[in-house]
């Protein structure tokens, strides 16, 4: 019962309040890359795009399901192939207006961002260095020698979102008020070093109006 419980709230974890999004305990917990909480790795980069809709003076964007599917769609290509790019080999799928069209949905205005950022909360890019190995290995400031810490949730939406508002392109995604729904989705990305980052991706959408052929 417990089980069935959590994952009726996972799946509600957007129609949350940001207030109260932000008390769940699991928000600030270290994000646990061999058992990372995707649902809520999503939300929390929705809320925090919300939260910078709201300084901006601007409408919140609504939730859709398809959207984090569209959004799904280009995490789990980007994160076989880690490059920054919004096309992929798959013909049906290989922009983001075709992503959102497969998914049923009927579109006036499509947008999407993508973003590869470290798992590590170190702010700026920090040097590293490996110590140990296997299940022993830790990543530590090759500055400081001391041990990286991941993100929590809600850093990494953080840091992610600031990101994107650093960017004109991106900002201007966000910053849109004729875009009106968004999904997001994120999925880990082993780098050669054995280091981990996250592919993030946002759908935005906005329908086609009713009369439209």
């Amino acid at each position: 019962m417990v089980a069935a419980v959590h994952a009726a709230e996972k799946r509600d974890l957007t129609r949350l309040r940001p207030a109260e999004f932000a008390r769940l305990p699991e928000v600030n917990a270290p994000i646990d890359l061999e058992h990372y909480d995707r649902d809520l790795l999503a939300a929390a980069i929705f809320h925090e795009t919300n939260r910078w809709r709201a300084k901006l003076g601007l409408p919140a964007f609504r939730h859709l399901p398809k959207l984090d599917d569209a959004a799904d769609v280009q995490v789990t290509y980007g994160s076989l192939m880690p490059e920054l790019s919004h096309s992929n080999l798959l013909p049906a799928q290989a922009r983001p207006m075709d992503r959102v069209v497969a998914t049923g949905l009927r579109p006036g205005r499509v947008a999407e961002n993508v973003a590869l950022t470290p798992v590590f909360d170190t702010g700026e890019e920090t040097p590293f260095v490996v110590h140990g190995a296997g299940a022993e290995r830790k990543f530590l400031n090759a500055d400081t020698g001391r041990e990286l810490e991941p993100h929590t949730y809600a850093s990494f939406a953080a840091r992610v979102l600031g990101q994107w508002m650093n960017s004109p392109g991106h900002r201007a995604n966000i910053a849109n008020r004729a875009l009106r729904y968004l999904g997001c989705s994120a999925r880990s990305v082993r780098n050669l070093s054995g280091t981990h980052s996250l592919f993030a991706v946002q759908a935005f959408f906005t329908p086609a109006p009713p009369d439209a052929r």
